[in-house]
């Protein structure tokens, strides 16, 4: 049998393990074996088999790890392993079969990462990794060299893919995706650690968060295409209940936080002044105490920031810039209103006003003065953060009196001019 080229013998009911001898068939370029009741371990012999081109078994009972020998196969171009109980890791070895057209892995109980040296199979047109619920982590980006790759299926693994640009296109260029997920962005495990530090189990509305794949399928949840990372977190009276964890510092790329109406205590987190690309922060009605961080007043391009209805303290005036104007933050529309927070360094009651929201009319400067100024067009220009009251002056211009805009108390009432 030295010379045989071909063996069959699937849907027999064979049982026991391979023989070893098997590996002295130098001339064999098909093993067919599939839908048999055979089990134990490959035999490492099988390596040996320098002219195989097609080896079926899958639907068996082998177990133990893929024999690392199998990387021998030069010529191989099918590999069928799927249906056994396989352990272990993906032996990287299986990277040099560079001829092979389809590799079928799927249903056993692999573990572990995919190798890079997957990437070396430049030939390989279908992948089948399902069904091996300890495959973890995420691809690797040399997979994005498999030009030729038609099917991938990832089903019931815990395998995600990069979010690098250029390995999303390869991916869109694959005719059959099946369980391919984008890894999760870094935001989540910060959206996590919000989510135990505020009793998310209890809030009104949790839909989603920690199940959903998506951070966009998360309530409240709005993430950038492409990168997948949070630009709008939106849990308004939500009852999350507890304190700011300081790691919200980090969403990056967050353009609107809105965590008012809550039952929220403890301090504002210094870190939230990292957040560069803030436009509106909303924490009014809340339970928060201590001190307004000055890291807010790094915030240029803040358009909205409410913090009414808590019990905080501070000299606002180092908010909004020294009294000269200097290291004062330039902004289009601000909008600082704290008139239920107790403030320091200042008596009486307290005192709202609301100006009208006028269109954008350029960058103006804050600085502490009174409220009754407007700018050089007449549009109202003060700001309030509880009993301060802020000028807006433009930086090509000086400050100059002009007439009061129309104002009320914080009862609804004409101020008195």
């Amino acid at each position: 049998m030295a010379g045989l080229q071909e063996l069959t013998l699937g849907d027999n009911r064979l049982t026991g393990e391979i023989p070893a001898v098997l590996g002295e068939l130098s001339e064999l370029r098909r093993l067919a074996l599939q839908r048999n009741e055979l089990e134990v371990e490959l035999p490492a012999s099988l390596g040996n088999l320098a002219a195989l081109e097609r080896l079926h078994l899958q639907e068996n009972n082998f177990r133990g790890p893929i024999p690392d020998r199998l990387g021998n196969l030069d010529d191989l171009v099918e590999l069928s392993l799927r249906d056994n109980e396989f352990t272990g890791e993906i032996p990287a070895s299986l990277g040099r079969l560079t001829l092979l057209l389809q590799l079928a892995l799927q249903d056993n109980l692999l573990e572990g990462p995919v190798p890079a040296s997957l990437g070396n199979l430049t030939a390989l047109e279908h992948l089948w990794l399902n069904g091996n619920a300890g495959l973890t982590g995420a691809l690797p980006l040399e997979l994005g060299r498999l030009t030729e790759l038609r099917t991938l299926d990832l089903r019931d693994t815990e395998l995600c893919a990069p979010r690098d640009s250029a390995f999303q296109a390869w991916l869109e260029g694959i005719e059959t995706r099946s369980g391919v997920w984008a890894c999760p962005s870094p935001d989540q495990q910060l959206l996590e650690e919000l989510f135990r530090a505020t009793d998310g189990d209890d809030w009104t509305d949790n839909a989603g968060w920690l199940a959903a794949r998506r951070l966009g399928d998360w309530y409240g949840v709005t993430t950038r295409s492409g990168t997948g990372h949070v630009s709008r977190l939106e849990l308004g009276d939500n009852a999350l209940r507890g304190e700011i964890p300081s790691s919200l510092g980090d969403l990056a790329d967050v353009e609107v936080l809105r965590l008012h109406g809550n039952r929220l205590t403890g301090a504002i987190p210094p870190s939230l002044g990292n957040l560069a690309g803030l436009l509106e922060l909303s924490l009014r009605d809340n339970g928060l105490t201590g001190s307004i961080p000055d890291s807010l007043g790094e915030l240029t391009g803040l358009q909205q920031l409410a913090l009414q209805g808590n019990r905080l303290q501070r000299d606002l005036a180092r908010l909004a810039g020294r009294p000269d104007g200097t290291g004062a933050p330039s902004c289009s529309r601000e909008w600082f209103d704290g008139s239920d927070s107790v403030v320091s360094g200042r008596s009486g009651r307290p005192r709202r006003a609301v100006a009208p929201r006028e269109p954008d009319r350029g960058p103006v400067t804050l600085l502490p003065g009174r409220p009754d100024r407007t700018d050089a067009t007449g549009a109202p220009t003060q700001r309030f953060l509880g009993r301060f009251a802020f000028v807006a002056r433009r930086p090509d211009g000086p400050r100059a009196p002009l007439p009061p805009p129309e104002s009320t108390d914080w009862a609804g009432s004409p101020m008195a001019r």
